[in-house]
């Protein structure tokens, strides 16, 4: 066998039915967590055991077609209950989703708990763990992969997802303008003639589909993580809906790539489906820590910026109010002392330096011309508001100094000014 029959025989199928997973549930998934639905993939993966259960009992044997139509009508009623609870009887979406969950597990443990199964070998490992690497596309003897005795023996798990794939996301493209409508405003959509209670229906629908043909392959863990983490992890990088749907795609692929080819090169063989779950959650690590625009870092930049503009223009303040009393000017101590003698009072030092607002004068710091103009305007702001807060809200005047100190940099309007 050579190389490329060997990667078409054993990887070709994981990854491709891997990837399809990621594309589809992150693409339904961005939908579930703009709606504050996220949780509604997890209860699907539990509620569909009544309907794996029911399909056998009918059929009598574990084809994989009838197991899946069990399980997706399933899915799909215990969503639309949970749906429905949460609509008409204004129940909390969490314990909507909560109690049809709980209930339809319940079910479906006492079917199989019935005399008649009690020996059937329904592996749950499979449905939580996914059989990504048993998934081989082995063609007969003398067949290439490609014609039509090999195609037809591509793994049924990957068939089934092709086919729910091109549906969701067909589906979904058609259908963006109005779920984007149902999902941030409801009541608008529904006097439009949105109808966005269908809207919701098929959503719920389509989830359960997906949910189903992809645990079958990949597991329920790695369905929960791909319709979760790929939409948070992009939420942090945009505002747009459009960006965050392609960026929820990418990191999903991201994660089942990655984690396929970690797991297929340690030496000690991992569980695919789960490297690729952790995988996701390494995005959403790095996505809370690195965004640009809502990341940890990006929060800690901008505090660490406002604290050096506060403490700056405490420091002009205190200039500003020594020339008014000519008083003169303040050595470098005095003023990062003003400004809270922290290192942002030394970095708002620092910044005056440079923005030419003070200059030293006779061994101390004073007012350039540009710096007695700023200094005037905070000044302005500050005797604003403790006017303010003396005549309107009869605050004493020896209390108001301190207040107005800490609402002076909040906006340039003074309060006297505003009818």
């Amino acid at each position: 066998m050579t190389p490329l029959d060997a990667f078409l025989a054993v990887d070709l199928v994981p990854i491709a039915t891997a990837v399809l997973a990621a594309v589809t549930c992150a693409t339904l998934g961005n939908w579930l967590v703009l709606r504050k639905q996220a949780m509604l993939g997890d209860a699907t993966s539990h509620a569909v055991l009544p309907g794996i259960v029911v399909a056998f009992l009918v059929v009598g044997t574990r084809d994989p077609w009838s197991l899946f139509v069990g399980a997706t009508i399933a899915g799909a009623v215990a969503a639309l209950v949970a749906e429905a609870l949460r609509r008409v009887a204004r129940i909390e979406s969490g314990a909507a989703l909560g109690a049809s969950l709980v209930v339809s597990f319940a079910l479906g443990v006492y079917l199989l708990e019935l005399g008649s199964l009690r020996n059937v070998d329904l592996d749950p490992d499979c449905v939580v763990f996914g059989s990504l690497e048993g998934l081989f596309w082995i063609p007969p003897a003398g067949a290439s992969h490609l014609s039509p005795a090999g195609l037809s023996t591509l793994p049924g798990e990957f068939r089934a997802l092709v086919a729910v794939a091109a549906v969701s996301l067909v589906g979904e493209r058609l259908l963006r303008g109005r779920l984007a409508i149902a999902s941030f405003d409801p009541e608008f959509a529904e006097l439009a003639g949105a109808r966005p209670a269908r809207i919701a229906r098929l959503l719920v629908i389509a989830v359960a589909a997906a949910a189903v043909a992809s645990f079958t392959a990949v597991g329920s863990i790695l369905v929960v993580a791909l319709l979760v983490a790929p939409p948070v992890a992009a939420r942090f990088w945009t505002d747009r809906l459009a960006v965050q749907a392609r960026l929820s795609i990418a990191f999903a692929v991201v994660a089942a790539l990655a984690g396929y080819a970690i797991s297929a090169s340690l030496p000690t063989p991992v569980n695919a489906a789960g490297t690729m779950a952790a995988m996701a959650g390494v995005l959403v690590a790095i996505s809370i820590v690195a965004s640009p625009s809502h990341g940890a870092l990006a929060a800690w930049r901008r505090y660490r910026e406002l604290a050096r503009s506060l403490a700056a223009e405490d420091m002009l303040g205190v200039l500003g109010r020594a020339a008014e009393i000519g008083a003169g000017g303040c050595d470098e101590a005095t003023l990062v002392a003003a400004g809270g003698g922290n290192a942002a009072a030394r970095r708002g030092f620092a910044s005056l330096r440079q923005a030419a607002l003070i200059a030293m004068s006779d061994g101390k710091w004073m007012l350039t011309a540009a710096g007695v103009e700023v200094a005037r305007e905070i000044l302005s702001r500050h005797r604003g508001w403790q006017e303010f807060l003396v005549t309107r809200t009869g605050m004493p005047p020896d209390h108001a100094h301190e207040t107005a100190h800490r609402l002076e940099h909040l906006a340039a309007d003074q309060p006297r000014d505003r009818g």
